[in-house]
């Protein structure tokens, strides 16, 4: 084939487009995950905030129940007073018992609970700024993957008016053969030689045609795969 030099040039363009495409159905995917990542974060600050309201409902009935138990326990030693009877008095007396236990409890379970309360206040304010924090650390990731897309995608096409634009000024025969094995092979179409193969599928190519990609600079097809196989400087 002739226009080695611009098929050496599409050879870069289409590696860069290869980067680029693969990186273009690499982004969407990702910025699903920091999605994804967002909503687990929100579900765990429902779930904290729904605890902090289960723990501050479970106060108020306590506290409640306490008031309840404590004019009890006031009215039943008001009424111990009247009391003459002997059996009357040990019922009475039996009843303050009762009451004092139940209200001990309730104040007891109260004071667990006032504890609980300020343990998961406190974890929840360093939980909620690490969230923050990496809330923040997840918008700034998907901000810059929103502009590397915007990159690639006008990169891509810059790369694509260029492509054209060699293809547009080489022999149609050649242009033609090019257009035809990109059908197949896509932006793997150019082959750089290794080792005395294609490197696209390790075919050995024939001595002669070796010579001359190797010395002439000729792009020759490849017998194994159909790619066309040149002599490239490699990108580092």
């Amino acid at each position: 084939m002739e226009n080695s030099e611009q098929l050496r040039e599409l050879y870069h363009h289409d590696r860069r487009l290869a980067f680029i495409e693969r990186r273009l159905q690499e982004i969407p995917a990702a910025l699903r995950a920091l999605g994804e990542e967002v909503a687990r974060q929100g579900e765990v600050g429902r779930r904290r905030d729904d605890e902090a309201a289960e723990l501050a409902e479970a106060l108020r009935r306590l506290e409640r129940e306490s008031a309840v138990l404590r004019g009890e326990l006031a009215r039943l030693a008001e009424q111990q007073k009247a009391v003459t009877d002997m059996d009357a008095l040990r019922a009475s007396e039996h009843q303050l018992e009762h009451c004092r236990a139940r209200l001990a409890t309730v104040e007891d379970t109260l004071l667990v609970k006032l504890e609980a309360q300020e343990i998961h206040s406190r974890e929840g304010a360093l939980r909620a700024r690490r969230e923050g924090e990496e809330r923040s650390a997840l918008d700034d990731e998907r901000r810059a993957l929103d502009d590397e897309r915007r990159e690639c995608e006008q990169e891509q096409a810059e790369s694509l008016a260029a492509r054209e634009a060699l293809l547009e000024a080489m022999a149609d025969a050649d242009a033609r053969r090019y257009r035809r094995i990109f059908s197949s092979h896509g932006h793997r179409t150019l082959a750089p030689l290794r080792g005395g193969g294609c490197g696209g599928c390790g075919a050995a190519l024939p001595p002669q045609e070796l010579v001359e990609v190797k010395s002439q600079g000729r792009v020759i097809p490849c017998q194994g795969c159909g790619r066309l196989v040149l002599r490239v400087e490699e990108e580092s």
